[in-house]
């Protein structure tokens, strides 16, 4: 099979750099113009198992707002996405909640769980 070039810029620092990956049969045998070691690693994860950190908003009764911000504990491979945000948006939590209570535990078997990010008191507290 023919070598492919891949492009991608890294995204651990700063820098930015413009990576160029040599893939042979579906497996990378080189990772070109990094500036350090990240670089390589970040290339690693993006190519064979892209992750991403997913935040929203979910639905909540009896809070001061309406919805409460949410995001993933670390992030999750990309194809549970569209998953995680349905079930996020089904969701329908009641308030009070503190920040990181888990909302959703282990999501798909993955380990990972979504957690609020704020505190968000009842309406009768909040006045």
């Amino acid at each position: 099979m023919a070598v492919e070039l891949k492009e991608m810029v890294c995204i651990t620092c700063p820098l930015g750099c413009r990576l160029e990956l040599e893939i042979e049969n579906g497996d990378i045998k080189a990772v070109y113009h990094h500036s350090c070691k990240r670089g390589i690693e970040y290339a690693r994860q993006e190519y064979y198992d892209p992750r991403r950190m997913v935040t929203a908003t979910a639905s909540i009764e009896h809070g001061v707002m309406k919805r409460i911000p949410v995001r993933t504990s670390e992030p999750i491979p990309i194809k549970h996405i569209n998953a995680l945000l349905n079930a996020i948006y089904r969701l329908q939590l009641e308030a009070p909640l503190q920040i990181g209570t888990p909302v959703i535990r282990n999501f798909a078997g993955t380990g990972i769980d979504v957690i609020t990010t704020r505190n968000l008191e009842t309406i009768e507290e909040g006045c």
